[in-house]
């Protein structure tokens, strides 16, 4: 029984017992309820407390009603006289509105008098709007064919925009093959100047080669040239010295020869001997002026020689530097 007894129902014997006896005892709950006096003892307390703020609240609501309802007549009055002193304001502004009604009929008149010339006027207007909806009924047709066109051109343009496409395509294909052909075209004109300038560095090498040939055989030309001209200079010398000896001895012999031909009556033999040795001296003369002439066109032909050697030292640099000057043209241009 313990176990199931509720504080509902401890509250339940509690208002039971109040009711029939008049007072609640704990042994009377127990009886009704069961349980423990540990457990229902609290309840019991608790209820008693709640029933004597129950019975204070009953005598508390009597007093408040009475104030309640001398308040509401006081309320009564004070609203009555408000009310009555209301209506005569109201009465003042009913007299003030049936003036502005008056007022208002007047002013309708004049309104109404006004909306009959408005009549009009709209009536002019709803002319004008008729003529206007005509108006906006023919730009409606423009504009219908307007769309129309519109749609048309912008077919025409779809299609225009397809072939654009298709020539965009074209143009990059187009694109691709010329950027191929001219990465061919570059790769070959590569080869090409790399093998131009492996034969122009070969043969830039051989008139370099050339060159320092030429050069050296002129110098030994040179050399030998000076060391021949130095030598017939010698000659030449040695030849002038004898021919000045054979002119000394020339003067001599013309003084012997006058000498001999004052003393040719006293010596035959000795005239004779004077005139083969005058050939003698002729004929060395002669000889020595030949040697001289030799010697001056060995001289000639080897200033000629060396003159053409200059010429064609000059014109071997005159090719070297054109050459160095393509070349160095072509390495800019790359």
């Amino acid at each position: 029984m313990a176990s199931v007894v509720t504080k509902e129902a401890v509250f339940a014997a509690c208002r039971q017992l109040q009711a029939e006896q008049g007072q609640v005892r704990q042994a009377d709950v127990q009886a009704i309820t069961g349980g423990s006096f540990s457990k229902i003892g609290p309840w019991i307390q608790e209820w008693r407390v709640l029933d004597g703020r129950l019975s204070g609240l009953e005598h508390l609501d009597h007093e408040l009603l009475a104030g309640l309802n001398n308040w509401c007549q006081q309320l009564k009055h004070k609203y009555q006289q408000a009310a009555e002193k209301k209506a005569d304001g109201y009465q003042d502004e009913i007299e003030s509105l049936k003036n502005q009604l008056q007022t208002i009929a007047e002013e309708k008149n004049t309104l109404l008098k006004q909306v009959e010339q408005l009549t009009g006027q709209l009536s002019d207007l709803r002319e004008t709007v008729a003529e206007r909806e005509r108006h906006i009924d023919n730009k409606r047709t423009e504009l219908s064919q307007l769309r129309t066109e519109r749609l048309e051109l912008k077919q025409q343009l779809e299609q225009e925009q397809g072939k654009r496409n298709e020539l965009r395509e074209e143009m990059a294909q187009l694109t691709v093959k010329h950027d191929a052909d001219l990465k061919a075209q570059e790769a070959r004109l590569k080869g090409e100047v790399d093998r131009i300038s492996q034969i122009y560095e070969g043969n830039e090498n051989k008139l370099y080669q050339q060159l320092d040939d030429q050069r050296t055989a002129y110098k030994q030309l040179e050399k030998k040239s000076g060391e021949e001209q130095a030598k017939l200079r010698n000659e030449v010398g040695e030849l002038a010295k004898q021919l000045q000896e054979m002119g000394n001895q020339l003067v001599r012999a013309q003084a012997e020869m006058v000498v001999a031909k004052e003393t040719l009556e006293n010596s035959q033999h000795r005239e004779d001997h004077l005139f083969n040795q005058q050939e003698k001296l002729s004929q060395q003369v002669a000889n020595e002026r030949a040697k001289a002439q030799q010697a001056e066109i060995a001289y000639a032909q080897v200033k000629g020689q060396l003159h053409f050697l200059e010429e064609r030292c000059e014109h071997l640099e005159q090719r070297l530097e054109e050459n160095m000057l393509k070349q160095l043209a072509k390495g800019h241009a790359d």
